[in-house]
């Protein structure tokens, strides 16, 4: 911490270890800079099934707190709660920037290569940070089926640039 710039005591990591002093977000930060890590991994309980974010709600999996703080997804939604609501409001808090990305993605997404490859990211997403609750045969065959759904869009992407090549050759 001292070599960046932000010198905290050996008794103030205990401290945090131990759960003894609370972390700023400027302490988060330092730390994680420090560490070379994720301010995420260290907000995350790897050894843990369900980390509890607020007193007022359900707890979540390390998979769906790290998706939060990427922004990729909002907080899981209590049951009867709308999940495009739930993302709407999420983007009404973020900075423009990340809106406008948000929403150039949301236009791209409804592509059926896109669409393929972002589900077959979050199967592997879970399959390599061994999520509980998922079981690993049916796991193992979502993936290949995903897999070969994305290599046949891929074949038709890669088809149709040829033929818009040759196109732009003529």
């Amino acid at each position: 911490m001292t070599e960046i710039g932000a010198p905290m005591l050996p008794s103030g990591i205990t401290n945090i270890e131990k759960e003894r002093r609370t972390v700023t977000a400027e302490n988060l930060l330092c730390l994680a800079a420090a560490l070379n890590a994720s301010p995420a991994d260290l907000l995350g309980a790897p050894d843990s099934d369900s980390i509890a974010i607020a007193p007022g709600l359900d707890t979540v999996t390390p998979f769906a707190l790290r998706t939060w703080l990427a922004a990729s997804m909002p907080l899981p939604i209590t049951k009867g709660a709308d999940y495009d609501d739930a993302r709407a409001a999420m983007l009404d808090a973020a900075p423009d920037w990340f809106r406008k990305s948000a929403e150039r993605e949301q236009q791209t997404f409804r592509h059926p290569a896109i669409a393929a490859l972002t589900q077959l990211t979050t199967y592997a997403k879970g399959a390599i940070l061994e999520e509980d609750g998922i079981e690993p045969q049916l796991l193992a065959t979502t993936i290949r089926e995903s897999l070969g759904e994305v290599v046949a869009y891929v074949n038709l992407l890669a088809d149709a640039l040829e033929r818009r090549a040759n196109d732009a050759e003529r």
